[in-house]
């Protein structure tokens, strides 16, 4: 069962790729930011 959680997670990690990094990158950018910040 894991191993099929796994494997979807897989799946739409790779199509939608470029917008999770994109989306993970601008979410650190805000939390190094904020936390240099305080």
């Amino acid at each position: 069962m894991n191993y099929l959680l796994i494997f979807l997670l897989e799946v739409i990690t790779n199509m939608d790729a470029r917008l999770l990094i994109c989306d993970y990158s601008y979410h650190f950018q805000q939390f190094s930011t904020s936390t240099a910040g305080d």
